[in-house]
């Protein structure tokens, strides 16, 4: 599997909690660009972004995640396209993703952290350390474990 779902089940998925994947040695994204199906194999997506969980084409809200985990996955790229918003995320563990390059948490306030609620971060400092950013507040505040 390559991608773990398709942007347009996104708003099925906007009472997801918590996201949790682990050991996934072919994974590459976690939200695509376009549908994929059973296999993984890539579809081209023609439906418009859904209603209540995009802002714009290249903004993504997962409205109440409060945890992410993603765990030896060796060959994941990218969290998805764009920016991600999810501002009751609370939770953060990055383990062995070492080909994730770019944290896709965003937030529409110029000053604001792009994850308000997140009171825990547990990634390899080395790792994060090498990681690009658009808002370099996230990297800046955290404390990681």
């Amino acid at each position: 599997m390559k991608k773990l779902f398709s942007r347009a089940i996104l708003q099925d998925l906007k009472n997801l909690q918590k996201l949790n994947v682990y050991c996934c040695d072919e994974m590459e994204e976690t939200i695509a660009e376009e549908a994929t199906d059973q296999e993984g194999s890539s579809q081209l997506g023609t439906s418009s972004s859904p209603r209540g969980s995009s802002v714009s084409s290249d903004i993504l809200i997962l409205p109440k995640l409060k945890e992410l985990t993603l765990s030896t996955l060796p060959k994941l790229k990218r969290i998805c396209e764009g920016k991600l918003i999810c501002d009751f995320l609370e939770s953060m563990s990055l383990d062995r993703c070492r080909e994730l390059r770019r944290l896709p948490f965003y937030t529409p306030n110029k000053n604001g952290h792009p994850l308000p609620a997140l009171q825990k971060i547990k990634v390899e400092e080395k790792w994060w350390e090498t990681l690009e950013w658009t808002n370099p507040t996230l990297r800046a505040s955290s404390n990681l474990t």
